[in-house]
């Protein structure tokens, strides 16, 4: 039996990988400061600037949903949401968000990286 990803698979990671190294890690050291003065201030909830370009606009690669808590400890940054999720990897867990400007809570199930 053949386990390999298909071609189509192989270029989608890729991509995910090249949009990962090109824009998200470039960007954490920025986000997370620019969330800690956010919420210093008061402005826990403001847009970033990290996530804003200044010629276009928001991105609108998809509708923003900010994860604010994962299973009841706060998300503080890409780090802290990234460590939370290894940790449960295979478990269903609540996550809070704000979407909209609106809090919410949804479940979600954890996948585990190949």
């Amino acid at each position: 039996m053949d386990f390999d990803y298909s071609p189509k698979t192989k270029e989608l990671q890729a991509r995910v990988l090249r949009f990962m190294d090109d824009h998200i890690y470039p960007n954490e050291k920025t986000y997370k400061q620019e969330l800690l003065d956010n919420t210093a201030a008061g402005k826990r909830w403001s847009a970033l600037q990290t996530i804003e370009d200044p010629e276009r606009g928001p991105m609108q690669v998809f509708e923003r949903v900010v994860v604010v808590s994962l299973a009841g400890e706060p998300i503080t940054g890409p780090d802290s949401l990234r460590i939370a999720l290894v940790e449960r990897a295979g478990a269903t867990v609540t996550l809070g968000v704000v979407r909209g400007g609106q809090p919410l809570t949804v479940t979600a199930a954890v996948g585990s990286r190949p």
